[in-house]
């Protein structure tokens, strides 16, 4: 049986790759996309502060342009963000128990992650539903904002798809739960972190 085992967790682990590699592609074109929006935030603050300066004449949907903006760059980039591990993690705790009570632990928090992100992207998605119904729009530019929430929600789908393949690739290659004996758990967990 455990060689069997052994020959799902290698075809498994070759799926995975296969999907991080495309969701890594995705997240370069996001990213490249989420910099162009911040750009434009800034030319169009640049140029507020200018026109108020020089003219006397603000743009006066600076601030609705610049708050949906943001929330659309923040979003697209939570993905990639997770994917380089540039969130804070507090190991203190996790530190001081056993290696399996710690193994544990950070499969639990990866599955409660992955099921408050899939939460969100439902629920901001379902918004924007329901914005597109009521004709909703935003305050000084008059734009309908359903296309703002369906951003964020795929903002919320990529770092949910995120959070499954770091899963999935902490089951294929850590050494507790892949019987992968051949390797101390250093490396096990070096392996882990090689697959984002």
């Amino acid at each position: 049986m455990p060689g069997v085992l052994r020959i799902a967790i290698l075809i498994g682990g070759f799926k995975v790759k296969i999907v991080d590699r495309i969701t890594g592609s995705v997240l370069r074109v996001v990213d490249y996309v989420a910099m162009a929006l911040l750009m434009t935030s800034v030319l169009v603050l640049v140029g507020n502060v200018l026109l108020r300066a020089v003219f006397n004449a603000p743009l006066f949907w600076t601030l609705d342009y610049v708050r949906l903006i943001m929330l659309c760059v923040v979003s697209l980039t939570l993905a990639s963000n997770e994917r380089a591990g540039g969130n804070i993690i507090i190991s203190f705790f996790t530190e001081m128990m056993p290696p399996k009570i710690e193994n544990i632990c950070s499969i639990c928090t990866d599955f409660l992650n992955i099921a408050l992100c899939a939460f969100c992207t439902k629920l901001i998605f379902d918004i924007g539903v329901t914005s597109f119904h009521n004709g909703d729009m935003s305050d000084t530019l008059n734009w309908p904002i359903y296309g703002f929430y369906y951003v964020l929600s795929f903002g919320f789908a990529l770092l949910t798809i995120v959070l499954v393949i770091k899963l999935v690739g902490r089951f294929i290659n850590h050494k507790s739960l892949s019987l992968r004996s051949d390797l101390p758990k250093d490396q096990a967990d070096d392996t882990a972190n090689s697959i984002l």
